[in-house]
This record gives structure tokens, sequence and C-alpha cells, in this order.
């Protein structure tokens, strides 16, 4: 399966996902997915593609610019 392929496998899951909290009226967060086996997964893959994925993690989300986007 070529990296695209499981790129969008990964997608279709966490629209699932999303779709889960909604209808049961949880407040999704992004953050959540880190927790998750399949956002971790698909961060792995998008880090092959692309250069801004690369930087995700070099980032200190706690420092002052980018606290405000943070919701841990």
């Amino acid at each position: 399966m070529s990296t695209e392929e499981l790129i969008e496998e990964c997608n279709d899951e966490c629209r699932e996902c999303l779709k889960s909290f909604q209808k049961d009226n949880i407040e999704f967060r992004p953050s959540m997915c880190r927790y998750c086996p399949t956002g971790q997964k698909l961060h792995e893959l998008l880090k092959r593609q692309d250069t801004s994925e690369q930087q995700w993690d070099l980032i200190d989300w706690s420092s002052s610019p980018w606290k405000d986007y943070y919701r841990g």
C-alpha cells in the first residue's frame, strides 16, 4: 500500500472518530490525537511527505507565541 493510501485510510478513521465525538456531543480537541494510535500513525506518515509536519515536533507549544493555539 502506498503512503498516500495509508494517509487516506488514517484520514477516513479520523473522520469517523470526529463524527462519533459530534454524535455523542463531546468536545473534540486535536491534541487528543496524540494519544490515538491512528493519529500517531498519521503524523508519522505525514512527516515523510510534508516539511511543515516535520516542524510540528520542534515547536515549543507552551511558548508565548503559540500558547493560544495549544489546548492540551
